[in-house]
């Protein structure tokens, strides 16, 4: 397990702390743009070495928990952290996986019941994001929560305004299919707030859903949030697709679904080489079952 402050960790149940369960969404959005790649493993090779080479003043990790850990990361004040893996056998409310923050400082934390459960971050310092103004904040821990009595539903909330970027932060309880799925909605405006939907096709269990939001800039602008390409990136079961520069942006989840049957179904933004090149890559993995599928974005570091 790498653990880049070299933190210890300690076994602390997340579910029954926060007593929340998991949720799921709607039709993925497709890329813009970029080659998705149907093998999604062949970039293990890179992996190893390009994790050593991340710009280490910005960019913190990966953290990475197994099942029911809770690994201490960076300090809240200084950084913002990111859930960058979810992995494992979700069959209800015993299982969740999140990353948030307790008495000032994030924490990444998993829970189990049930066969490989595990998560991964990364954490970004907050003063090396670019923006016409001081503020850098991270708004709470945003939850939705649904079930379906007449097949499949879902539900949303409203997060913080689309001049912030919206992620998911964690996931709980049954996740059997494409009914099961955790979205982000970002807002078209920086005026208007977006939305983190969760839905279900499960009428006898609830599925939760986790989201924060990220702020760079001056309060009240209106300024949207800068993505890179203005792109959302989205692949199927056991594909792959190469995304921003580790240097240019932070890559993040805004979409999981699918049936998360256990260690062999993972989800997962990581580093990797590509010509040369280091850059954030979105893979999925599903052995069996109904597929696994999730989308991401990247936020420029730069926002001026």
């Amino acid at each position: 397990m790498y653990r880049p402050q070299n933190y210890g960790m300690r076994l602390l149940c997340a579910g029954v702390l926060l007593g929340w369960g998991c949720a799921y969404g709607v039709d993925a959005e497709r890329p813009e743009e970029g080659t998705v790649d149907d093998d999604g493993l062949n970039a293990d090779l890179a992996v190893s070495s390009v994790e050593q080479q991340l710009d280490q003043w910005w960019t913190t990790g990966p953290f990475v928990a197994d099942q029911n850990d809770d690994i201490p990361m960076e300090l809240d004040s200084t950084h913002v952290c990111i859930l960058t893996k979810v992995s494992g056998r979700f069959a209800g409310g015993g299982e969740a996986v999140q990353v948030l923050r307790v008495n000032g400082r994030w924490r990444l934390r998993t829970q189990s019941l049930q066969h490989g459960v595990g998560g991964e971050a990364f954490c970004f310092r907050k003063s090396g994001f670019l923006a016409n103004g001081s503020d850098r904040g991270v708004s709470r821990q945003f939850a939705n929560f649904a079930f379906a009595p007449d097949g499949c539903e879902s539900e949303s909330v409203s997060t913080w305004l689309g001049d912030a970027t919206t992620y998911v932060s964690g996931i709980t309880g049954p996740w059997n299919g494409g009914c099961e799925f955790v979205k982000i909605h970002q807002a078209a405006s920086g005026t208007a707030p977006s939305q983190l939907e969760t839905g279900t096709g499960q009428d006898d269990e609830i599925i939760g859903g986790f989201a924060q939001s990220f702020f760079a800039g001056t309060p009240g602008a209106g300024v949207r949030a800068k993505f890179f390409n203005s792109q959302t990136f989205a692949i199927g079961s056991n594909q792959s697709i190469v995304m921003a520069a580790t240097d240019l942006a932070m890559c993040h989840f805004t979409e999981i679904r699918g049936d998360f049957n256990g260690g062999g179904e993972w989800v997962q933004i990581r580093p990797v080489l590509d010509g040369g090149i280091e850059k954030w890559q979105l893979i999925s993995r599903a052995v069996g079952g109904g597929g696994v599928n999730a989308t991401a974005r990247c936020f420029l570091r730069d926002q001026r």
